[in-house]
């Protein structure tokens, strides 16, 4: 041996899916509330990104509130490339809520009190993103751990590459979102929707919106996190009736971005988006969806149940 030789030892070992298990349990366990962990694969040539993220949400008092999980769904993959049948079959088979549900928005969600069963959900984000999202290997994936608040977190020991942040001045971290904070962003969306200047808001602080011969109304929902809620209830004075629930059934087995129910002797069709990273067009384009939906459906079931259109019974409308 000459002495500019080095001895080698073996070489280093990928990392298995059991040890990410391992580390991704004790990460998740460790993140501070208020903080948020995605675990992504680069964006490949066709724009597919499948990835799975957490949210430690806290209390007022600053207290551990819950831990919040989400695989991504079809509506945030391309449209040329959407989920398979079988890859949403896969997480309803490891009970992900699907997009459809109150608390599901736009992609698959889990949920947990505080202490979280960590090992539990570590295992089955390790079956998501290798039997759901075809993942290879987990060193592939890239991770981003920060703070809504803007506070120093712990370095978290994933054995994982940092995600590539752009070049130039470092961006600010999102912060926690709020109702107060959405207000901005949901009047941006709607004055774009409507193309006016001003918004106006009824006496429950609702905007009020026409669509056809339906009324739309968008609602900020305070939570953890917060909420845009966009409803209309597109028939008034209906009574409840197994044809009519028979109806209701229908439509929502045959929609799937909203759900109609009876309540009150009024049929409402809604949808819930939650808050985190929400923007401006998304809000315009769930108003458009719904709004579209309303204005045929009142019209649909008024000629087989009969009641009333909102448009008659509140016929003031401010936007």
């Amino acid at each position: 041996m000459t002495g500019d030789e080095r001895p080698t030892g073996p070489a280093e070992q990928p990392m298995s899916w059991n040890e990410f298990t391992r580390r991704l349990a004790d990460g998740i366990e460790r993140m501070a509330v208020e903080s948020f962990l995605i675990l992504a694969l680069p964006s490949d040539d066709a724009g597919i990104r499948a990835y799975v993220q957490f949210v430690h949400w806290g209390n007022d008092d600053g207290s551990s509130a819950g831990l919040r999980a989400e695989a991504v769904g079809s509506s945030n993959m391309p449209a040329t490339r959407p989920l398979t049948p079988a890859q949403e079959e896969r997480l309803a088979s490891l009970e992900w809520e699907g997009p459809t549900d109150d608390r599901g928005g736009r992609n698959f969600v889990r949920e947990w009190p505080m202490p979280a069963p960590f090992v539990e959900v570590a295992d089955l984000m390790t079956r998501t993103l290798r039997d759901v999202y075809g993942v290879a290997d987990p060193t592939d994936l890239r991770f981003r751990y920060s703070s809504f608040e803007r506070t120093a977190v712990e370095d978290l020991d994933l054995g994982l590459e940092a995600e590539e942040r752009p070049a130039g001045p470092r961006s600010k971290p999102p912060m926690r979102p709020t109702a107060a904070r959405l207000g901005p962003v949901v009047e941006d969306g709607l004055r774009r929707l409507l193309g006016v200047e001003r918004l106006e808001r009824d006496a429950d602080g609702d905007y009020p919106i026409p669509v056809g011969s339906a009324v739309m109304f968008v609602r900020l929902i305070e939570g953890r996190p917060p909420m845009v809620g966009v409803f209309s209830p597109v028939l008034v004075g209906i009574d409840e009736g197994p044809g009519l629930f028979a109806a209701l059934n229908d439509i929502n087995r045959r929609i799937h971005y909203a759900r109609a129910f009876w309540v009150a002797r009024q049929v409402i069709i809604a949808v819930e988006l939650p808050a985190v990273d929400i923007t401006a067009d998304q809000i315009a384009f769930a108003c458009v969806q719904l709004g579209s939906l309303a204005d045929h459906l009142d019209n649909v079931l008024h000629g087989r149940f009969g009641g009333a259109f909102t448009f008659e019974v509140a016929p003031t409308l401010l936007n």
